[in-house]
């Protein structure tokens, strides 16, 4: 149900940007860059408890084509975290690492600086470890969102700093929510 909603959202976003894209300037090109960050994962288990898991830092790759100041095509590798949720009764560590691909949708503030919206498709996969013994992997897909700013500061160069929202359902239906923040630089070729 909340994927469907982010699509929903992403949606939007989409067929807002294609007015803004149709009025923007063509400022086409390739570009690419790296981003660290913190994230923070909320662990609901299948009876509806809740547990907070913090990761260490967080470290992605990005690239996308930019089909003028407006839109954009995206796609990256994540890793973000090691999260650990202890329930006082079991410990669970999570390492997740995503790819994700999708939309970016631009909205100019000035010249240099402009707002962000991404709606992400998310390859994700997992390996957990329960109380230190009980290791497992296990993949999945779903749908998530960015939001965020963008800054020019010279030529071709830009830095960039954001969150991102998603969430996915494991096989034995624990409900993962993560909130990622991060900044970022990039590069246009």
């Amino acid at each position: 149900m909340r994927a469907w909603n982010l699509f929903k959202l992403g949606a939007a976003l989409v067929i807002s940007g294609s007015v803004l894209f149709s009025q923007g300037a063509v400022a086409t090109g390739v570009y690419a860059g790296v981003s660290i960050g913190t994230s923070r994962v909320q662990e609901e288990t299948p009876s509806g408890e809740r547990y907070d898991g913090y990761g260490g830092a967080s470290a992605g790759l990005f690239g996308g084509f930019s089909f003028g100041e407006t839109f954009a095509l995206e796609a990256g590798l994540r890793n973000y975290g090691n999260f650990v949720v202890d329930s006082g009764a079991t410990r669970v560590e999570t390492d997740l690492h995503a790819f994700t691909a999708g939309p970016v949708l631009r909205l100019p503030l000035s010249h240099d600086v402009r707002l962000s919206g991404r709606l992400d498709f998310i390859d994700w996969r997992i390996e957990q470890s329960v109380d230190g013994y009980e290791e497992r992997e296990e993949t999945g897909s779903t749908m998530g969102i960015a939001l965020g700013f963008e800054a020019d500061i010279g030529d071709g160069f830009g830095l960039r700093a954001g969150v991102d929202i998603f969430g996915f359902e494991t096989e034995d239906r624990f409900r993962h929510n993560v909130t990622n923040f991060s900044i970022g630089a990039l590069v246009t070729f």
